[in-house]
């Protein structure tokens, strides 16, 4: 999946709104044609470049489940005098990119900003009201009005509004830099002693009620079927004792990450701990630090720790680390690969002196899940066996 498409709206035949001799149409396409040049680092496609029609089907087949953001350019009328970013009600990403955007923009042009979803009620329950979000699937979709076009047409420096949308996508995805996403809200420091476990079986919106914050925790089948409603696959230790072990077919070390009772934190490759004295929380995942078992690549060590050939494939998933020189755990939270996980982590600070990488990989998918103050921000949508509170 790419990193990014640009939708230069309407186009041809469909011209938006026309004010002061200005077709909106030819100034969405100035601005996205300027957008793709400025943001060549995310190597983005864009919908048209020249003023042709495109239909709704053929917009959002370009662009539905191929990309992971979508910037639709416009410029809107009879709305009042603001900047406006418009996002899917089901996206939190969405809200924050929108956010970004329209404020670099209200840092150029000193106009009130508004940010919102718009829902519609269908036949078949709750949705979205703007086929650009209902319709383009996983990918987030952020409809820009970059100016009031009634108002501003004396005031449309169409290069500065370029600049603005560009510079505010860059600053949603920078802190762990391309092709790493949804940072922001999605790392979190803290010290070790602060982190916890909870064995449940919920999905994350109904967990958020009760633990404001946590993340998906170990490798897990959440399905109902099985006696315990769910397995997990590794080893899990709590203040000590030993919650679940190593499935007994399973004879490949993992990466371990333990925290101890001082606030020390190791990661290692062992399949099972001789001992759990002194520690306040051990739990397994892939370890991130793939030479540490005599592996060439992230891939090779995933397979030598035998996990599933699917735990490297791009999807949501989240880190475990630790950043020696602030002695804190470092949760991240990404979409991508689990060599982009190692890479995010890394850029965190969770490596040692030998420069060595500290921190194990989670579970993604469906049992991938982020809750930050109470907030949902990633929901895979599974039912979560464990947790990670901090």
């Amino acid at each position: 999946m790419k990193t990014l498409i640009i939708d230069a709206g309407h186009g041809g035949t469909d011209k938006g709104c026309s004010f002061h001799g200005y077709e909106e149409k030819d100034l969405n396409l100035i601005v996205a044609k300027r957008l793709q040049v400025l943001l060549k680092d995310y190597s983005p496609d864009i919908t048209r470049t020249t003023d042709k029609t495109l239909s709704n089907d053929k917009r959002v087949g370009m662009i539905a489940n191929k990309y992971e953001y979508c910037l639709s350019i416009h410029f809107n009328a009879n709305a009042g005098d603001r900047i406006e970013g418009i996002h899917s009600i089901f996206s939190e990403r969405g809200k924050l990119l929108a956010e970004h955007v329209t404020n670099e923009i209200k840092g150029v042009f000193d106009l009130p900003v508004r940010v919102f979803s718009r829902s519609h009620n269908y036949s078949t329950g709750k949705g979205d009201y703007y086929f650009m979000h209902r319709r383009t699937g996983s990918t987030t979709t952020v409809i820009v009005e970059c100016l009031p076009l009634d108002t501003q047409y004396t005031n449309l420096h169409l290069e500065k509004i370029a600049e603005a949308v560009a510079e505010g996508f860059k600053s949603y995805i920078k802190p762990l830099g391309k092709p790493v996403h949804e940072v922001n809200n999605k790392v979190v420091e803290i010290d070790p002693l602060s982190l916890g476990s909870e064995l449940v079986y919920d999905n994350a919106n109904n967990l958020a009620k009760k633990y404001p914050n946590f993340t998906g925790g170990m490798f897990s089948d959440g399905n109902p079927n099985w006696p315990t409603k769910g397995r997990l696959f590794c080893l899990l230790a709590i203040d000590g004792k030993k919650i679940f072990t190593t499935q007994t077919y399973d004879k490949k070390p993992k990466g371990t990450l333990v925290i101890y009772n001082d606030g020390n934190v190791q990661v290692n490759t062992v399949r099972d701990l001789a001992s759990v004295a002194g520690t306040k929380l051990v739990i397994q995942g892939f370890n991130l630090d793939y030479e540490k078992n005599g592996s060439r690549t992230m891939n090779e060590s995933i397979l030598n720790e035998g996990w599933l050939s699917d735990v490297y494939r791009y999807t949501t998933r989240s880190a475990i680390g630790y950043n020696p020189s602030k002695k804190k755990i470092i949760i991240a939270h990404i979409t991508g690969t689990a060599n982009e996980l190692r890479l995010a982590m890394r850029k965190l600070g969770s490596v040692d002196s030998d420069n060595n990488t500290i921190g194990i990989g989670m579970d993604g998918g469906s049992m991938d899940a982020l809750v930050v103050n109470g907030k949902v921000i990633v929901n895979g949508g599974g039912w979560l066996r464990h947790i990670i509170t901090f």
